[in-house]
């Protein structure tokens, strides 16, 4: 069934890719992209070296600053558990997500 979601997601892409001018002047397509079922909740799929992904081209456009976001919303979160103190280890999950909830936004 997530193959399926997957082929019609990768599909519908493509097919708004090929009505956007912006896009069909850059030459942006979509390719599906072959999936084989291995387990359950695991596929091998063929990548070719030519296509670039989404999250690639993220981490290019970034660059090193995505590692320093990260680590600068880690170190925060850290700091604000530090700051409550002792918690018990049943109410230690809610006030970490209730920290990273404050903290993303902040």
């Amino acid at each position: 069934r997530t193959d399926e979601r997957s082929a019609q997601v990768q599909y519908v892409m493509e097919k708004a890719l090929r009505r956007d001018i912006r896009a069909r002047r850059r030459f942006l397509t979509s390719k599906p992209s072959v999936v084989i079922p291995v387990a359950q909740r695991m596929r091998m799929s063929a990548n070719e070296t030519s296509h670039q992904s989404l999250d690639s081209i993220f981490r290019h456009v970034q660059g090193p600053k995505i590692n320093k976001l990260t680590s600068y919303f880690q170190e925060k979160v850290t700091s604000h558990l530090r700051d409550l103190g002792d918690i018990q280890e049943a109410k230690k999950d809610q006030a970490m997500k209730d920290a990273k909830l404050k903290i993303y936004q902040d």
